[in-house]
């Protein structure tokens, strides 16, 4: 279930080695609004299923 987020998370930290400090920031909001766009469309699988 969590898997895609997993490898998205491998894809940021590998993005954030090869980038400086200022764009880890954007990064991880970024990563907040992917996160916070997930829970939902997991919350709508439970309900379904």
């Amino acid at each position: 279930m969590f898997i895609p987020f997993i490898v998205f998370k491998k894809e940021i930290a590998e993005y954030l080695t090869f980038n400086s400090p200022l764009d880890s920031t954007a990064v991880t909001l970024a990563l907040l609004a992917a996160f916070l766009i997930y829970i939902p469309v997991y919350i709508k699988k439970f309900l379904k299923w």
